[in-house]
Parts: structure tokens; sequence; C-alpha cells
């Protein structure tokens, strides 16, 4: 499973998997372990940090159509590249041709699972 379901109804931060992920570092002022996220893959569970910057623990887009970002981006400049910015998450480089988002070169795909995310962000929560 890449992501919870309405099928989970527990807590989406389980205290269980926050000590097991952050081991003996302090909760934060609210009680609660830094943000983090969660999911099942190939019986085990994993963890990702959702602190620091960009999309790490979400799926990178490796397709060669645009996101709605980049398509945007393009259609207010014409010519270049596409800004880090707008393209976080990308595993492809982006260009403007005049005010079309074009891919260039294939996706780089070095470092993802099975499931198409950052293997590298994810960690295994074994239990104890």
């Amino acid at each position: 499973m890449d992501a919870r379901d309405d099928a989970y109804t527990g807590d989406p931060q389980p205290a269980s998997i926050g000590a097991l992920f952050y081991g003996q570092r302090a909760r934060g002022p609210t009680g609660l372990y830094p943000a983090f996220t969660w999911r099942c893959f190939e019986g085990r569970v994993l963890a990702c940090s959702l602190i620091g910057n960009g999309p790490r623990c979400d799926k990178p887009h490796t397709d060669s159509v645009p996101t709605a970002n980049i398509a945007a981006y393009c259609a207010s400049n014409a010519d270049g590249p596409v800004p880090y910015f707008y393209a976080k998450g990308e595993r492809l480089a982006w260009e403007c041709r005049g005010h079309i988002a074009v891919a260039v070169g294939s996706p780089n795909l070095i470092g993802l699972d099975a499931r198409g995310f950052n293997a590298d962000e994810w960690k295994v929560i074994t239990p104890p």
C-alpha cells in the first residue's frame, strides 16, 4: 500500500512508529514526534520524515506529461529551462519551448524502489 486509505482509521502518526523511527529523540512541544508519514511495502512498515525541503516522501514525477506547475510556468515564460522551484520532485529536466513545457532526456530512475518512491528516504521500522 502506497499510502493509508479510508480503510485505516487509526492514528496517522502512531507513537509506536514515531518511537521506532526517531528513537530516543524528545517529542516536540505538542507531545508529538516530528512530522513523518508511513506506508507498508513488501510486508514491512516504512517511515519517512516530512522535515526538510521538498517532496522527498512523495513519488517523484517520472512521466513526460508536465505537472500543472511546470505547464503554468511555461505558459508565462517562453524559451528556457524550468527552475527547480517549479519542478520539485521531478526526475526529468524540463524546458519551455515557446510556451510549451517539454521534457528533456530520460527520467532518472536511480534510487527508486519498486513502487517508485525515493528508496533512501524511507526507513524500515523494525518491531521491538
